[in-house]
């Protein structure tokens, strides 16, 4: 009985999190899509373009953690209902 408990958070906890991860990536969409590609056509685009690539790169990583997250999802066992 102890174990579903554990098992049912342990899925809660994995769904909060691919969320989470989720929200973060698209905080991190927006900020690309509002803050540096605007200033890519006015000003020195080398630095832009670091920071723009930085920002895709913290984006390609989220999105990595949510696939394994959701990856985490797919192999756990329901808890059964009591």
């Amino acid at each position: 009985m102890r174990l579903v408990c554990v098992d049912r958070f342990a899925g809660a906890a994995l769904l909060a999190l691919k969320l989470v991860l989720f929200g973060f990536m698209l905080v991190v969409a927006c900020v690309n899509r509002f803050r540096p590609l605007p200033r890519l056509a006015d000003s020195d685009q080398g630095s832009v373009a670091a920071r723009l690539w930085w920002c895709l790169l913290a984006e390609a990583i989220l999105g990595s953690a949510v696939l394994i997250v959701v990856g985490a999802l797919g192999i756990t066992s329901p808890g059964a209902d009591e």
